[in-house]
């Protein structure tokens, strides 16, 4: 979890360089976009896998009590 909250913060301070030294407003607003879009997917991509595991351990519990 910590290392999400470092990825975050660090393309935070990325964006915000970019913003400072990319002299067009609509460039920084485009890459702002873009980290955005990258952090939603992530966690996007990190509750599917938590979903995914829990459903495998829940039928791997189910099908080892009916093998029984």
């Amino acid at each position: 979890m910590s290392q999400m909250k470092q990825l975050q913060a660090s393309n935070h301070i990325i964006v915000l360089a970019l913003i400072i030294f990319g002299g067009s407003t609509y460039f920084s607003y485009f890459v702002e976009g873009l980290a955005l879009a990258a952090a939603v997917s992530s966690h996007i991509v990190m509750v599917l896998s938590a979903t995914a595991f829990k459903v495998g351990c829940i039928l791997k519990l189910y099908l080892s009590h009916r093998a029984v």
